[in-house]
């Protein structure tokens, strides 16, 4: 009886098993396949009575039921209609209703206006009980707005009902409800303006309106017939007269009417040339033309479709003929042609697609006209998502893809809200893969494929399973910046049930504004993340794993990175205001780029001859432009803009990487009115400039009636303010409450009613507050010494650089030359001292600097009585190129008797660009001449080098050097490496000796072969014969459940590769195609084959009674069990050790054993009964 009910059992699952493969229902299948193992192994040392048998067979259904059980549980009932038109001020009700399983509690409805929920308590929008939206007056889209508040109170837009219970929430489809509207004014034409008798005329009339406008035509207010033949009206606001008289003159207008209003158009009046009839005379008639142009028109399916072909002649002998360029019919039954001149296509179908020609034929003379139509279908799924049952951590797939035309766009929502995608929930083609999930990731889950044409939706439902041993999530996160990119993240442990121990812990993060997500592994409760965005807030959670499950997500916390130094600099543009201005502005660099928050720019700018190049601050982070206004007319001039944050400014190995932008200067303007005016400054104070002008003096003022003069200032490196007005008797200004010590930029322009004069720009520094304590002559002194100007720098060598400047003041005796070290890679250091070096000239030879180094200048000037002015403006200059100093670290591998490969590290000091290095060898160790030495060359990247052509049992000397413009530097240190000798080749036949193979020798050597040949195979049916006579048992049908005496253990938790009479791929099925990383076996139900358990048949014998073997089987399970328990830190373990386990594992002293004893009386129901899963824990 017992195996009567076994074998029923078997044939139930059996069945069932081919029942869910079937139906596409893999996951299922597998399923119970477990929960089969699992009861049987519950009864493996137990004689099974016919009640639990039927208990057992119960168990199978019901564990089916459940499974086929999950459904959506929710559904709609009735919707409103896709589009719907509300009149301004009307009422609008929108009607939801759906259903909800029971077992899954009450549902509720929702609704949402452009993806908002609407709140419960808007008095405008009322939502009652049974779902319904109810808006008692609704407010249209107004066609002007005058702030953001009154737009957002419009009711059009995208209406979604939503239902929601227990399992999740079910979205809609949108609802598109718009205010019914007429705007004019409406758009009327006529075609031709003037016509001649006996041809065709053409009206337009179109009006923008919702829902769409009907049209009437009158003629001098009299209705137009629809009957008559001489008329055409078409629905889009078309009409064409034939065969046009006198009788047709007049005032034409049309009226468009919809359920809003009517509109009357204004009046278009057509009147008949004067002269006689065209078609009269064959030597007066025009050649004919088309009144409408050809049109590609798009239709969605079902709708129609207009095509209009009008020549602008009619005659008796006229020939229309309508086809389609494909070849193809026009659809029967489906067309039909209006006076010849119109195509109208009903019901258009997807196989309506094609260009539509037009062929008029008039007295011999032939037309076409090529008309497009493309049919826009709405979507269709090919694929569809099904219901999902997972354990937590694996991986989820949602199969959805469609077509239609033009091709839909696929988006996903989970509960009714849009889906992020990251790495761990991503779009692939036609599928969601949603990865390591945890018990939130259950839901509704809907695919959405939309086109112009339309939407389609499709709802599916995941259920994430958790396990009664899985862990608390971590908590109390807290992160800290460490640097630009990385940040720490520590966190506390989570209770983990049944005294299972947390092995190890995975952080998750992403961008928070959206990204990929990663993650890392770690062992304990921190865990430092590195390779971030700088300047960038990321998101983190972490979860948890035990030997039997993981974790839910921790709760998530945001960190930003620290700032790094900018990669790029901005774009640049330029406007001309006179030939000595020039407004430079640029970009403000992306997020990305910046990589923090940009504090200052530092404007470059030089003329195309100069080596040198001035610099320019801007430490007004919120201005992007500035104006230079010491160039010089008709000059070409290079610029740039270098970005700094608080770590400084872009880290580059050489300042010549960033780039330079060009621009040329306009030359003087021969209108006197364009010259720019004399401006002279005069620092009064520490708070006060005094500002006087000019005008030229080739300036004729009888030539320009100036009205005024207007002045603009601004602090230098701040935005320029607003322009002062002053009256055209007006030549001085005081500019007040200024900051002490600091420079001002001032900018004077004459202006009359043919517009704005050049601009006259000069700066000046106001006096230092401490000379408010001394005497006026003090400040007097200051005051009068100008700082020079035309400043300009040019390296002599790579150690000195001369500067020159022009004299400004006659009273000057002495300058002050003040330089440093550029700091202009990376942040910029403060407070760093200054040289100095007093000279009685204009100019300055400045020496002992560092190769290949940027420096900036200033100069002061001096008086008689040594009173010191403000420095000037900073300019930098470059020293030139030296040579480098020498490699270093080099070395070298012998590969072979006659090659070598050498390495080097790059030189201390390269004192420029390294383009090249030289490597040098001999055979001579004392050889100096270098010139005698062998070389090769490489390029200035390239830090080691292959050399060839070497001869063996040789003794060679190497060294290396580097090169740039200024030439070869010093060599390195002597590398000294001997080469072996060429090892001789090995030879079966010694050199010279030849041996002749006659053909009774090879005939010899093939029967030698052969007969051994024979005896290997004699040897191995010898061997097989003799273990099967050793192991010979009668074959037990039943190993596992497939009635073939063979297990159908899992193997490396795959199903087996036969089951029954159904053969099922080892390969993953459709919907496993990602790998679950992170996947453990971790209820005792699964299957493992990974050990020799008791109970599994080994050639048909039943392996209870084995014992080392067990222990053996016992063992290797142990450790597959703890290798499984994290895959993602045991990978490699379990590809190795998830190989098939047969009675070869099993060791030959067990084998031995079994021999001894396997006459004993063995219980055939323990072993019948006896499972291949995992044992009882």
């Amino acid at each position: 009886m017992n195996e009567v009910n076994l074998a029923a059992v078997r044939k139930c699952c059996r069945n069932w098993v081919k029942f869910l493969y079937v139906t596409h229902k893999p996951d299922y299948a597998r399923l119970l396949l477990l929960n089969y193992a699992n009861v049987m192994r519950n009864g493996e040392d137990k004689v099974i009575d016919k009640c639990k048998m039927i208990s057992l067979i119960l168990s199978s259904f019901i564990f089916i039921a459940v499974c086929l059980a999950i459904d959506i549980s929710l559904g709609f009932t009735h919707l409103p209609n896709e589009t719907i038109i509300v009149n301004r001020n009307g009422s609008l009700l929108l009607n939801c209703s759906g259903f909800s399983a029971s077992e899954f509690g009450p549902f509720r409805i929702r609704w949402k206006h452009e993806g908002v929920y609407i709140p419960n308590d808007d008095p405008r929008l009322q939502i009652f009980e049974n779902g319904v939206l109810f808006i008692k007056r609704f407010v249209g889209m107004k066609k002007k707005r005058n702030n953001a508040s009154q737009a957002k109170k419009t009711d059009e837009g995208e209406y979604t009902c939503l239902l929601e219970n227990s399992v999740g929430v079910l979205a809609s489809r949108p609802i598109k409800v718009f205010a019914a509207r007429m705007s004019p004014p409406i758009k009327i034409e006529l075609k031709p303006q003037e016509a001649e008798i006996g041809t065709n005329v053409r009206f337009s009339c179109f009006v923008n309106a919702v829902p769409n406008a009907t049209y009437t035509w009158l003629l001098n207010d009299i209705k137009l017939p629809l009957s008559d033949s001489k008329y055409t009206h078409l629905s889009h606001g078309i009409l064409h007269i034939y065969n046009v008289s006198r009788s047709d003159e007049g005032d034409y207008k049309c009226i468009a009417k919809n359920s809003l209003r009517s509109l009357p158009s204004s009046s278009v009046t057509f009147k008949l040339k004067d002269t006689v009839n065209a078609l009269s005379s064959e030597a007066e008639r025009k050649s004919m033309e088309f009144l409408n142009d050809a049109v590609n028109l798009t239709r969605n399916l079902k709708e129609d479709a207009i095509i209009e072909c009008l020549p602008n002649y009619n005659a008796p002998d006229i020939s229309v003929e309508w086809y389609r360029e494909s070849g193809k019919l026009l659809p029967k039954d489906r067309f039909s042609i209006l006076n010849r001149y119109t195509l109208v296509l009903k019901d258009i179908a997807t196989e309506d697609e094609d260009v539509y020609i037009c062929s008029v034929t008039i007295n011999g003379e032939k037309k076409t006209l090529r008309n497009i139509l493309t049919v826009h279908t709405p979507p269709t799924f090919i694929t569809k998502p099904v219901n999902i049952v997972k354990p937590a951590s694996q991986t989820s797939r949602l199969e959805c893809s469609a077509y239609g035309s033009p091709p839909p766009s696929v988006r996903w929502l989970k509960n009714g809200e849009p889906l992020s995608m990251n790495g761990r929930i991503m779009m692939r083609t036609g599928s969601l893969v949603i990865s390591q999930t945890v018990s939130s990731d259950s839901g509704v889950y809907q695919c959405i494929a939309e086109n112009k044409a339309g939407v389609a939706m499709v709802a599916a439902r995941l259920l994430v399973n958790t396990s009664s041993n899985q862990p608390k999530p971590p908590h109390n996160l807290k992160a800290t910046t460490l640097s630009s990119s990385e940040i720490k993240l520590t966190w506390e442990a989570g209770h983990s049930p049944n005294g299972l121990i947390i092995q190890a812990y995975t952080v998750h993060y992403m961008p928070t504004e959206g990204g990929r997500e990663s993650q890392k592994v770690a062992v304990d409760t921190s865990a430092i993340i590195d390779k971030l965005k700088p300047f960038t807030n990321y998101t983190f959670y972490v979860r948890a794993y035990n030997e039997r499950s993981p974790s839910e997500q921790s709760e998530s916390i945001t960190q930003m990175t620290g700032e790094d130094t900018p990669v790029s600099i901005p774009l640049v543009s330029f406007v001309h205001l006179s030939s000595t201005s020039l407004l430079v502005s640029w970009e403000t660099l992306p997020k990305d780029k910046a990589r923090g928050k940009i504090i200052s720019y530092s404007v470059h700018y030089r003329r195309q001859d100069q080596e040198s190049y001035k610099e320019l601050e801007v430490s007004d982070r919120e201005t992007n432009e500035v104006i230079l206004s010491d160039l010089q007319p008709g000059k070409k001039y290079f610029l740039r803009v270098i970005p700094k944050t608080s770590a400084g400014f872009p880290k580059i190995k050489d300042d010549s990487d960033w780039e330079w932008s060009p621009v040329e200067m306009p030359s003087d303007d021969a209108d006197s009115f364009r010259l720019p005016l004399i401006l002279h400054l005069t620092a009064i104070n520490s708070t006060t400039i005094d500002v006087k002008w000019s005008l030229p003096r080739n300036f004729n003022i009888s030539d320009v009636n100036i009205e005024g003069f207007q002045l603009s200032y601004r602090q230098q490196n701040k935005a320029l303010g607003e322009p002062i007005k002053l009256m055209a008797n007006t030549y001085r200004y005081f500019l007040t409450n200024l900051e002490p010590e600091t420079w001002y930029e001032v900018h004077v322009a004459a202006f009359s009613k043919n517009g704005t004069g050049r601009e006259t720009v000069q700066s000046i520094i106001t006096l230092p507050e401490r000379l408010k304590a001394n005497n006026s002559n003090s400040s007097l002194h200051y005051a009068s010494i100008q700082p020079p100007t035309e400043l300009e720098a040019r390296p002599l060598s790579a150690t000195s650089i001369r500067f020159t400047w022009k004299q400004v003041n006659n009273n000057t005796v002495m300058y002050t030359v003040r330089y440093q070290k550029a700091y202009l890679n990376g942040l910029k250091k403060e407070n760093v001292d200054y040289s100095e070096i007093r000279s009685t000239h204009n100019e300055v030879t400045v020496t002992d600097l560092k190769p290949y180094t940027v420096y900036e200048f200033s100069v002061s000037s001096h008086d008689a009585n040594n009173n010191q002015g403000p420095f000037s403006e900073k300019i930098v200059c470059k020293t030139l190129e030296d040579v480098p100093t020498e490699p270093r670290d080099l070395s070298g591998v012998i590969i072979d008797s006659n090659t070598v490969r050498l390495t080097w590290e790059p030189p201390a000091q390269a004192n420029g660009q390294i383009t090249g290095y030289q490597i040098l060898y001999t055979t001579i160790k004392h050889e100096k001449e270098f010139d005698k030495w062998n070389l090769k060359e490489e390029n200035g990247l390239q830090l080691n080098a292959v050399v060839f052509n070497l001869s063996s049992n040789t003794q060679y000397y190497f060294c290396t050097r580097a090169l740039t413009k200024a030439g070869p530097g010093p060599p390195s240190s002597l590398l000294t490496l001997y080469i072996p000798k060429k090892r001789p080749q090995t030879s079966t036949i010694s050199k010279g000796l030849s041996v002749r193979l006659t053909p009774s020798v090879q005939f010899l050597g093939i029967v030698i072969g052969l007969a051994i040949g024979l005896a290997f195979i004699f040897i191995c049916v010898f061997v097989v014969f003799c273990k099967i006579k050793l192991f010979s048992h009668p074959v037990n049908h039943y190993n596992g459940f497939n009635g073939s005496g063979r297990s159908n253990s899992r193997q490396n938790g795959q199903l087996p590769a036969r089951f029954g009479e159904v053969f099922l791929e080892r390969s993953a099925p459709e919907d496993g195609k990602e790998m679950d990383s992170f996947t453990t076996l971790l209820n005792d139900h699964y299957l493992d084959t990974k050990g020799g358990y008791t109970g599994i048949r080994m050639n048909g014998h039943c392996n209870k009674n084995v014992e080392m073997g067990a222990q053996h089987a016992k063992r290797k399970e142990n450790y597959s069990s703890q290798a499984s328990s994290l895959p993602l830190l045991n990978n490699h373990s379990m590809r190795k050790h998830n190989s098939k386990e047969d009675y070869r594992t099993v060791p030959f002293s067990s084998r031995l054993h079994y021999n001894k004893i396997k006459k004993k009386p063995t219980d055939s129901s323990a072993c019948e009964n006896s499972a291949p899963g995992r044992p009882a824990r």
